[in-house]
């Protein structure tokens, strides 16, 4: 189900790049962004970001208009409007992205739609465990250290035709909204029920556990 996985909080940088499900779509760090061993990749919030090399629209993989996910782990909480990972074909068609908690403590859910209205209050921690999943033409939730917190029936459009990027945002080719937060793991692909988002959750946190940074 998943096109890649991320375990950015590896031993070395280099570890923390590898892809886990396949030799392919590897993390390329770009601009300014630390590697912490053990805890992960940060931003600056200006200029870096983690590269995946994977467009939604032309991959061929797993991540479907109305079957896809997208994920990662923060150790930061605080509030941000910038987003933490995604790509679009413009700004405000095809998008993929996520922004966890807003300044008005809000999630900004948009999973492969056009227009924005996707904003759902309630989000007060920007730390953990985020899947963002679209499930059907009309169902798309996100999910916080395996619990659903939020979701909309904004009715999906297309894939985005940008590679999905990490830290930021890949809106046509031209990388923005930088985000600075610190991101253990991060992953996409395919359509996740609620027991494989759970599921996800605790193998996570166990390894984080295992080195100090859960």
């Amino acid at each position: 189900m998943r096109d890649a996985f991320y375990m950015t909080a590896a031993a070395d940088a280099q570890a923390g790049q590898r892809n886990w499900k396949a030799d392919t779509f590897n993390l390329t760090p770009t601009g300014t962004i630390a590697f912490e061993a053990d805890r992960g990749y940060t931003g600056n919030g200006v200029d870096g970001y983690l590269a995946t090399g994977f467009t939604p629209s032309t991959a061929g993989g797993n991540f479907a208009l109305n079957a896809c996910h997208l994920s990662f782990w923060s150790r930061t909480d605080a509030q941000n409007n910038t987003v933490s990972m995604g790509s679009r074909t413009a700004s405000t068609t095809a998008q993929a992205l996520i922004i966890p908690r807003t300044s008005l403590d809000a999630m900004s859910l948009r999973m492969n739609v056009d227009a924005s209205p996707t904003n759902i209050a309630g989000s007060t921690n920007s730390s953990g465990g985020f899947v963002s999943r679209r499930s059907a033409s009309n169902a798309a939730a996100m999910f916080r250290n395996g619990v659903s917190i939020g979701s909309h029936t904004v009715a999906s459009t297309a894939l985005p035709a940008a590679a999905i990027v990490i830290g930021a945002v890949n809106t046509g080719g031209v990388i923005g909204s930088f985000n600075n937060y610190q991101f253990a793991s991060a992953g996409f692909g395919g359509g996740l029920t609620d027991a494989m988002i759970l599921a996800e959750y605790n193998a996570d946190l166990a390894y984080l556990q295992g080195v100090g940074a859960a």
